[in-house]
């Protein structure tokens, strides 16, 4: 994969829980992670990033924000 888009708020295991799976795996700890989420508790942003997180997105969104975290990740002009 090139890149992972997922939802903080899942079951069993939520964004942040999978974003530290993948961080953890060899295999897997390179791939840009954004994690989105209709959450908006203080520091959700703050403790994804710090876990990680190539870019975190608040919903509702728009594509051009999508398309924003995008073009600064794989840093596309």
């Amino acid at each position: 994969f090139d890149l992972v888009i997922s939802d903080c708020d899942m079951e069993p295991m939520g964004g942040l829980e999978l974003l530290t799976e993948i961080r953890a795996d060899a295999r897997l700890k390179d791939i840009p992670v954004v994690l989105v989420t209709a959450d908006t508790v203080p520091g959700v942003a703050e403790r994804a990033m710090g876990a990680g997180a190539a870019g975190f997105i608040v919903k509702p969104f728009d594509a051009a924000a999508l398309k924003a975290q995008l073009e600064d990740i794989f840093e596309i002009s």
